[in-house]
């Protein structure tokens, strides 16, 4: 639950963090209340909250960095597995990572099989 919650928070964009703050903190905003802009920016009470609270603390919204190894695979190469999978149903994972290797792209057949579970 807490890490569901965390990621509901840290998949905002940018710009809609921003939005949030001028919505309720800004002199030339409209100042609207927590429920009315998790309405209008369509996400919950407690994110807006969240990145209220985390702008008037240190006037920054952007994402912190993030422990852990980083990511073997782009957006773009995940869409790529997903798009190669749907095209031949029966293909396995090791004939993905075969025909991307052949495109420059090195990732292991597991790697490839997390990115179809999602």
């Amino acid at each position: 639950m807490i890490g569901e919650f965390y990621a509901t928070k840290m998949s905002l964009s940018l710009n809609k963090r921003y939005e949030m703050v001028f919505l309720h903190e800004h002199p030339e905003g409209p100042k609207w209340g927590y429920a009315k802009i998790a309405s209008y920016v369509h996400c919950s009470k407690s994110t807006v909250i969240y990145w209220i609270q985390k702008y008037r603390e240190n006037k920054d919204l952007t994402d912190e960095k993030k422990s852990g190894r980083p990511r073997k695979t782009t957006k773009a190469q995940d869409k790529r597995i997903v798009k190669i999978a749907t095209e031949k149903h029966n293909i396995t994972s090791t004939e993905i990572k075969n025909k991307l290797e052949k495109k420059g792209v090195e990732v292991s057949s597991r790697t490839i099989r997390r990115r179809l579970v999602k």
